[in-house]
């Protein structure tokens, strides 16, 4: 079996990354990114998890940043990015190294994900489009009965790899998988230069899928092989941070895949959604609980205008 390193980028939520560390059997070499500069982490990391690596960040680099950070300290001949609130089940790294060694053209496998109350959490998705984007921006896809529907024959011939309706209990291939577990191919992660800096959170692996996809290496996942995912437990820690990410990150995606059209209509649909929140806002900002700062909102407004060019460097 090729060798693996494990890359984990911790932003608090210690207790969760501790969980996820002793969980890491299996892998030749783990990193842990730490994007919270901690200065008592390295001990705690030590004992969960002898042997462990601690890259400390001088400040908050965003996502795709640390993980390339902690790709380039290992050496192994495929690299796991796992999120800190996710813990891995028996055999999952050998499971998804040897998915990789048996399929050549597979540049990034993924595991089946369960919430921690066993339920499926849905990782394998088609890229997003404009429509899909909207359905998430007003909030319909609450609406859409997901689980009744995974349950329903013949689903997945109405909806082939459309991941919120699909089951996940069959190996296939995907556009992209959700970061919270991923295994790429070092090989085919250095040749197109790793994660794109210039997102700090979200899209950053739809971005890293949809390129090794232009290079021609797919991207599966492996139900074989499996693991828990407690979502938002960094999150939780940085809501306005968070909020700001999403929206500039989405804005970016389409601004470099989407083509004019979808661009301008992502922006349009961002801005139409952030100028809503702030005539809603008004009674949350009263109680202290505001979904942004108004220098959040501008720099996301700003970009639905002239689009995601520099860096995005949230505060």
């Amino acid at each position: 079996m090729s060798s693996v390193a494990v890359v984990v980028v911790a932003y608090g939520a210690r207790e969760d990354l501790l969980r996820c560390l002793e969980s890491t059997e299996g892998a030749g070499e783990v990193v842990v990114v730490d994007n919270a500069q901690e200065v008592d982490l390295p001990p705690a990391v030590e004992a969960a998890r002898p042997g462990s690596e601690v890259l400390r960040m001088e400040e908050n680099v965003g996502f795709a940043a640390a993980c390339n950070a902690g790709a380039t300290a290992t050496q192994s001949d495929h690299v796991m990015f796992l999120n800190p609130d996710a813990m891995l089940a028996a055999g999952a790294i050998e499971r998804l190294a040897a998915f990789l060694d048996e399929h050549p053209d597979v540049a990034c496998v993924g595991p089946r994900l369960l919430h921690p109350d066993g339920s499926l959490q849905t990782s394998a998705y088609r890229f997003p489009t404009v429509f899909t984007e909207a359905v998430r921006l007003t909030g319909l896809g609450r609406l859409v009965p997901r689980r009744l529907l995974r349950k329903t024959p013949g689903i997945r011939s109405v909806a082939p790899s459309s991941g919120h309706f699909d089951p996940h209990d069959e190996a296939r291939p995907a556009d992209f998988i959700t970061g919270a577990c991923m295994l790429v191919r070092r090989s085919a992660f250095d040749a197109i230069e790793g994660f794109d800096e210039t997102y700090f959170l979200y899209y950053e692996e739809i971005d890293l899928c949809r390129r090794l996809a232009a290079a021609g290496q797919a991207t599966w996942l492996c139900p074989d092989a499996g693991a828990t995912h407690r979502i938002g437990a960094s999150s939780d820690t940085a809501r306005r941070l968070v909020w700001e990410a999403r929206h500039r990150s989405r804005i970016r995606y389409f601004d470099r895949h989407g083509g004019d059209v979808a661009a301008a209509s992502i922006r349009l649909l961002t801005g139409t959604r952030v100028a809503l929140g702030v005539l809603f806002d008004p009674l949350r900002i009263v109680v202290g609980r505001p979904r942004a700062g108004w220098d959040r909102r501008a720099r996301v407004l700003r970009d639905c205008v002239i689009g995601a060019g520099e860096r995005q460097r949230p505060s």
